[in-house]
């Protein structure tokens, strides 16, 4: 089960790919 702090890090990962 992924924690909150390692989605968050994944999705501002991703954020910063798109961008």
């Amino acid at each position: 089960v992924a924690t909150s702090e390692q989605f968050n890090k994944t999705f501002i990962e991703l954020v910063i790919v798109v961008d």
